[in-house]
């Protein structure tokens, strides 16, 4: 090659150089601009993605505050004293004065649901006044439940297994819309549930907390207005296995009063 020809190839390579940096240029440049683009959609979609797990969050967030807030109004409706709002008016009081062995522990005093259970506070009133000759005076409270219930009026034997009420023929349970939801409740003893004939026609029971799997089986007739302090007293007394007290205590005295 002659020095001439040398120059001018020389020369084109310095020519056609500038082109070929251009293209390698353009080719980074636009791979940058594209690996920038995925860059920006991937932004873009982990943000949409982050904004839709946070939105389903505070979905999830809204939907447990509410369960929450659903099973505690449901708990306190459960445990609310709703004694004045729910329970129906009282018609007729009896005073019953309670004693053991001799010394008197002290007097309650009843109230009766007269227009939603006419007939049980009719055969209770009957049985306090001794209107047919027999009825709860100097009968014992044969079961002491702590935290339970306190029972008695058994007519009959006077240890739970019988009874006798004033009226002439059995009567049906005639309301269950009172529950049995605290202490203080006076109660007719029936047997069965729904509305069959009570058999045990003179039992009764004051409750001393929540009885709830009552509803339905036996009939709330009244609650206790003055005195409760009394039945405290004696759910504290000493019980056998039967729960039986071990002292007797008896019905020394029972009076009627309409309200």
């Amino acid at each position: 090659m002659t020095p001439n020809e040398e120059t001018e190839v020389k020369q084109r390579v310095k020519k056609g150089h500038p082109q070929k940096l251009w293209k390698r240029t353009q080719k980074t440049e636009n791979r940058k601009k594209r690996r920038e683009e995925k860059l920006d959609k991937f932004k873009e979609w982990r943000k949409l993605a982050r904004t839709c797990e946070f939105h389903a969050r505070r979905h999830w967030i809204k939907l447990l505050i509410g369960a929450f807030i659903f099973v505690l109004l449901i708990a306190m409706y459960n445990m609310a004293d709703l004694d004045d709002q729910r329970t129906p008016p009282v018609t007729d009081k009896v005073i019953v004065e309670f004693a053991q062995n001799g010394t008197s522990l002290g007097t309650v005093t009843l109230g009766l649901f007269g227009q939603v259970c006419p007939k049980t506070s009719t055969n209770f009133i009957m049985l306090a006044t001794h209107e047919k000759g027999y009825g709860y005076r100097g009968t014992q409270l044969f079961m002491v439940m702590r935290d339970h219930l306190i029972a008695g009026g058994d007519t009959e034997n006077d240890d739970g297994t019988g009874g006798k009420s004033a009226l002439k023929k059995p009567f049906l349970n005639e309301n269950f819309g009172v529950s049995h939801t605290g202490p203080g409740y006076l109660g007719m003893v029936s047997i069965g549930s729904g509305h069959g004939i009570s058999r045990r026609m003179s039992q009764f029971y004051i409750t001393l907390g929540a009885l709830r799997h009552m509803d339905g089986k036996s009939v709330i007739f009244g609650k206790v207005l003055k005195g409760m302090e009394v039945f405290n007293k004696i759910a504290e007394t000493p019980v056998d296995k039967e729960s039986r007290p071990l002292k007797k205590i008896t019905i020394k005295n029972m009076d009627h009063t309409p309200n």
